[in-house]
This record gives C-alpha cells, sequence and structure tokens, in this order.
C-alpha cells in the first residue's frame, strides 16, 4: 500500500480550491447578469398589501354654486391641484365646504 506524499497534497488542495473559486465567480456573474442583486431579493419576499380608502360620498350633487367667494375657490383649486400632483392620478372634486368663525382682518 503506497500513501499520498505530502507533494499530491497540495496539488489536490489546490484543485479543489481552484474548483471553488471558480464555482463562487460562475455564481456570482450568474447573479450578476440576472439582474437579482441580494437586496431585491430581499424585498421581493415581503409583499405588503396596500390599504384601500373609503371615500364619502356627499348627500348632494357638487355643482358651482356651492362656491360662494373667491377664496373658497382658490382654496378648492389649490387643494385638487396638490392631490393631483401628489397622486400623479385624475381628481374630481366631490364636496366643498366653507369653514365659518376665521377672521381674514390680520392676513
Amino acid at each position: 500500500m503506497i500513501l499520498a506524499t505530502p507533494l499530491e497534497y497540495i496539488l489536490s488542495a489546490a484543485l479543489f480550491l481552484s474548483f471553488l473559486i471558480i464555482f463562487v465567480f460562475a455564481l456570482t456573474f450568474y447573479r450578476l447578469a440576472s439582474g437579482k442583486t441580494f437586496e431585491t431579493t430581499k424585498e421581493e419576499s415581503e409583499t405588503v398589501v396596500p390599504t384601500e380608502r373609503t371615500v364619502l360620498q356627499p348627500k348632494a350633487a357638487f355643482s358651482l354654486a356651492d362656491i360662494t367667494d373667491e377664496d373658497m375657490m382658490v382654496a378648492a383649486l389649490v387643494a385638487a391641484i396638490d392631490y393631483a400632483e401628489e397622486t400623479k392620478k385624475d381628481v374630481r372634486l366631490l364636496s366643498i365646504r366653507e369653514i365659518q368663525g376665521g377672521s381674514n382682518e390680520n392676513l
């Protein structure tokens, strides 16, 4: 029975290490070429279900007669434009009401 020499152990260890390095390199190249990263695979596993917001329907249909003054018109336009820019969707004004009690003398 002939035992392996130390040189053969070194060569077999080097061969195993080279195969391991080639395998890791090929796996890394495959992940980069497929476009997947470690961050995206982690985010894909956590799915977030968006909650639907309920919109309260007004009692009466909205008309331009509901807007009583110029300040109310400006406030409605600014709010609608702001909401449309924020959500990137079409906006429809359902209702508007005047808030009583405020004084504009200090403005």
